[in-house]
């Protein structure tokens, strides 16, 4: 019974020139044999690929030979193959069909079909093929391949599908496209103005600075998300900058400017010194917290439903002034013309009690006037005037400078308007 090695070597066209050793019990075949190639898509069982191959007259020599077998351009198409070989060698009367059965294995075959000008590779690693699909088209005379292209697809794929990815030259220059199930990524590089496109996504590096970018841009070309080293911006379809997120370039920081249509300044954060600026009011539906300052070019407002009016708000202004004042008020009562009021423990926690002033109103019209006799860090004394020995109530009201804003200035550059700058 012969016994068979073998090698398969691709080759241009639909045809695989097929190499093999035949040899019967060790002693190399020389004489002419009957063959019968069929090619499978199982090692063993599974179903025919094509038809089979009968060649009634192969010369083995030494142990040695080569035939070419061509089971067509659709029969590599993206599966596994083996092949299976039957051999008839004088004086055997039958076929020996040959086992275990030759597989195609790493660059194991190549088809090009050449009506299509399209060549498809296949590559089997660890059982999972990958397929590619080159494809050239358009060549001019004198000139590169006017149109040409890589698909790549993935192993679950044939090439009736749609490519994983796919790497192009047209008529109108290169281009990449990264296709997911939902969704892709389109690269062009180089459009031509009639495209109306440039490119839809834009990778790029700044050879003299060192950093790599990314654009977005609108179907004009105008970049509209747009990233390099340590800034992102958004622009608007006009090519104006209307949102900036940005690392500092010497302290490190992270800031972000919002603007308007027309790239004036809007709102900005700064992470460095924890303030927010804004040219207009500040709108906040829950509680707005901050570090650091908050500044804005209008009022601070709070604003309620009016309970008298539902189709109306109550909107009051925050007091303001020059400095960043506290205050504390209430109601004493003075007795033989003599009254103490301790300031509560909040109060006399955040605020400069040496900034400390009282404003005092009597609530009797008997009354010879009041005045501050004592002020101390936990208290004030009040006292009727003429030394008056009047009982009655009276309304105070104590202001004083928040702890460590004594210094607070109230001129500031113009420049801080617009980068957000704490005071």
């Amino acid at each position: 019974m012969p016994c068979l090695s073998s090698r398969a070597l691709a080759q241009a066209g639909t045809s695989v020139v097929y190499q093999g050793e035949l040899a019967r019990l060790g002693v190399p075949i020389n004489d002419t044999c009957e063959f019968n190639f069929s090619l499978w898509d199982a090692e063993s069982a599974g179903i025919q690929i094509g038809s089979t191959i009968s060649l009634p007259a192969v010369t083995v020599v030494g142990g040695s030979f080569s035939v070419a077998l061509d089971f067509g351009a659709t029969a590599f198409g993206g599966g596994n193959r083996w092949l299976q070989i039957e051999v008839r060698c004088p004086p055997d009367v039958v076929f020996t069909t040959l086992a275990p059965r030759q597989p195609f294995l790493l660059v194991p075959y190549s088809i090009f079909a050449q009506a299509a000008n399209e060549t498809f590779i296949n590559y089997r690693a660890d059982g999972s093929p990958a397929t590619m699909l080159f494809n050239f088209e358009g060549l001019d005379e004198g000139v590169p391949f006017i149109e040409a292209g890589l698909q790549v697809y993935a192993p679950d794929q044939t090439l009736a599908d749609e490519p994983d990815m796919i790497l192009g030259v047209d008529d109108q220059g290169s281009f990449l496209e990264m296709v997911g199930p939902d969704t892709g990524i389109f690269i062009y590089p180089v459009r031509a103005a009639s495209n109306a496109g440039t490119p839809a996504i834009n990778i790029f590096h700044f050879l003299a600075a060192g950093g790599a970018g990314m654009s977005i841009n609108y179907p004009s070309g105008s970049p509209g998300f747009f990233v390099n080293p340590g800034v992102v911006t958004l622009n608007n379809p006009v090519g104006n900058s209307v949102v900036q997120m940005a690392v500092h370039t010497t302290l490190g920081h992270g800031f972000l400017t919002v603007s308007t249509a027309a790239s004036t300044f809007g709102v900005s954060i700064d992470g460095g010194s924890g303030s927010i600026s804004a040219a207009g009011d500040i709108g906040c539906n829950g509680n707005l917290s901050a570090n650091g300052d908050v500044i804005a070019g209008g009022a601070k407002l709070f604003r309620i439903p009016n309970p008298l009016d539902d189709s109306t708000d109550i909107v009051y202004a925050c007091v303001e002034g020059p400095e960043a004042a506290c205050y504390v008020r209430g109601t004493g009562a003075l007795v033989d013309g003599r009254a103490r009021i301790d300031l509560p423990d909040h109060f006399r926690a955040v605020v400069n009690l040496d900034t400390m002033t009282v404003h005092l109103t009597p609530t009797s019209a008997k009354s010879l006037g009041l005045a501050v006799i004592e002020k101390s860090g936990d208290f004030f004394v009040v006292a009727e005037l003429a030394q008056g020995t009047g009982t009655y109530e009276f309304d105070y009201y104590v202001m004083g400078v928040r702890k460590g804003y004594e210094d607070f200035q109230v001129i500031h550059p113009a420049s801080n308007r617009k980068e957000g700058n704490e005071p």
